[in-house]
């Protein structure tokens, strides 16, 4: 459903801009290609979180009675998974997988990618009306009068409205999730930690290391039982 929507925006916005993009020349066709680029890691983020083990590694320590993994105080037992999940956050229904230690970083690359691209295509489809009203380009208005479109375009700037405001309170739940160093579990235990980690800190355990270009890609952290 979720992919489903996502091209279907995505097509609305092509079918809207398509002749624009076409007549325009190189820096229209850039434009496009960061929208592309940002449509394309959403899906690919969500895909690669969705299919990423976050069962524990080479852990030492007595094994849980429910599933036999080895646990220990980062490790908490999924009752939809039935296994344990390193440093685990919650069990998510929108990817269909616990969001822990080694998805993490993926989970919050496919919300943000969801917010740019929410918020962007809203603004392409209001920019599409502002357009018309002061192009001389009859091709480009006449499309934008297709009742179909505009169905189109209705539908596609509610779903952005709904999933903006979504993800914004999921990357807000996230943001106090780095802050404090403690996990939506570990606050439901009341745990408290001595000395906060730095955010630059848990960033870089998150995302797998020191900020680099590998940080925008949808490629699991490394795993490492810390």
């Amino acid at each position: 459903m979720t992919y489903t929507m996502i091209i279907f925006i995505f097509a609305t916005i092509w079918t809207s801009y398509a002749h624009e993009i076409k007549e325009k020349g190189l820096c229209t066709w850039l434009l496009w290609f960061i929208y592309s680029f940002i449509t394309f890691s959403a899906i690919a983020n969500h895909a690669v979180c969705m299919i990423t083990s976050v069962k524990p590694q080479s852990l030492q320590g007595p094994s849980c009675p429910k599933c036999q993994n080895p646990k220990d105080r980062h490790v908490h037992h999924c009752s939809r998974c039935n296994t344990c999940i390193y440093k685990m956050d919650h069990h998510c229904f929108w990817v269909n997988n616990c969001v822990g230690l080694y998805n993490q970083k993926l989970y919050i690359l496919f919300l943000t990618y969801i917010a740019l691209f929410t918020s962007i295509s809203a603004a392409l489809i209001f920019l599409s009306k502002i357009l018309c009203s002061f192009s001389n380009d009859l091709n480009f208005c006449y499309l934008q009068e297709s009742w179909v479109l505009d169905l189109c375009k209705m539908i596609s700037l509610i779903i952005c409205f709904f999933f903006f405001a979504f993800v914004t309170y999921l990357l807000t739940e996230q943001y106090d999730s780095l802050l404090t160093n403690l996990s939506q579990i570990d606050r439901l235990k009341n745990l408290t930690v001595n000395q906060p980690v730095p955010l630059k800190i848990s960033l870089e355990k998150i995302f797998g290391g020191k900020l680099s270009i590998m940080w925008i890609l949808p490629i699991a952290a490394r795993k490492l039982d810390d």
